[in-house]
C-alpha cells in the first residue's frame, strides 16, 4: 500500500473488457492492488469519464495520472476511439455517432479538470511498451487482449505510434479481425494459432526487432514450439506493464 512519502502516480489502463488502475512507484512497481471497472461498449466519452472518476476516488490524491487509451492519441487528444465506438467491441459494427463524439476529444485536459491534477494520455500499447522495455536495441511490444496493439521502443526511446491495421498474411483483414478475441473464440484453436504466428512473423520482417514482448490476456496462448528461430527473441511479460509503464511515461512527459 502507499505510504506518506510514496510518489502520487496513478496508472490507468483502458481495455476493451475492463478499465484497470493502481498506484505506481517511480520505479514502476505497484503500490496498491489493481482496481477494475467493466468496459461497456459502445462507450461515449462521458461514460468513460465517469468510470475514470469512480476509479480515481478509490486512491489517494494523485499529482499525476497516466492513462493508456485503446486508440489513436495525439498530445492527449483522441483521434480515433477504435473499439470503444463499436457496438459490441472488437469485430462488431462501429457506431457512427459514438465515433464522432470521440474524434478530437481532449481526454487529457478533461480528466485533468475532473481530477485536479496533471494527466498524460498515450496509446495503451505505447504505455505497455515503455513498461516492458529494457532500454536496449529495437523492442516491439504486442498487446494480445480483446484487441491487438503494438508499441515500439528503440534504445529506450518510444517511437511514434503506428497502427499495424493490415499485415501481408491477411491483406483483407485488420489485425484485430484476424487474431483478436472475437476471432479466437470463433476459429478452431489451431487456426487461430497459425494466424497469430503468421502475424508475428510479418511484424518481425517489418520491424526487425531485437526483442519482442507479448502481453495481455492471450499472450500465453501462443505455443512456443511454433516460434522456431524467433523463440530466443520473444518473451511473455505480465499484464500489469499497461499500468506500471506509467512510471516511464511520467519520466518522459
Amino acid at each position: 500500500m502507499t505510504t506518506p512519502n510514496s510518489p502520487s502516480l496513478l496508472g490507468i489502463d483502458i481495455g476493451a473488457t475492463s478499465i484497470k488502475a493502481a498506484s505506481v512507484s517511480q520505479e514502476g512497481t505497484l503500490l496498491t492492488p489493481i482496481r477494475k471497472r467493466t468496459t461497456t461498449t459502445p462507450m461515449p466519452p462521458e461514460v468513460l469519464m465517469r468510470q475514470i472518476g469512480a476509479l480515481a476516488r478509490k486512491f489517494n490524491e494523485n499529482e499525476k495520472v497516466i492513462i493508456g487509451f485503446p486508440g489513436q492519441v495525439d498530445q492527449g487528444v483522441i483521434l480515433s476511439p477504435d473499439n470503444l465506438a463499436r457496438r459490441d467491441g472488437p469485430g462488431s459494427d462501429r457506431v457512427k455517432e459514438i465515433h464522432e463524439q470521440w474524434v478530437n476529444f481532449p481526454l487529457a485536459a478533461e480528466v485533468a479538470s475532473l481530477l485536479g491534477c496533471a494527466v498524460v494520455v498515450l496509446n495503451d500499447a505505447d504505455v505497455a511498451a515503455l513498461g516492458a522495455s529494457e532500454g536496449r536495441g529495437v523492442e516491439l511490444t504486442v498487446t494480445l487482449g480483446t484487441g491487438i496493439g503494438t508499441g515500439l521502443v528503440i534504445d529506450g526511446v518510444l517511437q511514434p505510434h503506428r497502427e499495424y491495421d493490415n499485415v501481408p498474411s491477411f491483406p483483407n483483414l485488420t489485425v484485430d479481425e484476424a487474431v483478436g478475441e472475437h476471432a479466437r473464440k470463433t476459429l478452431v484453436h489451431e487456426e487461430w494459432q497459425e494466424r497469430l504466428l503468421s502475424i508475428i512473423v510479418d511484424l518481425h520482417q517489418e520491424v526487425e526487432w531485437d526483442q519482442c514482448f507479448l502481453t495481455g490476456g492471450n499472450a500465453r496462448r501462443l505455443s512456443r514450439d511454433r516460434l522456431q528461430e524467433l523463440d530466443q527473441s520473444l518473451w511473455v511479460v505480465g499484464e500489469p506493464v499497461g499500468i506500471t509503464g506509467a512510471a516511464r511515461v511520467a519520466e518522459l512527459f
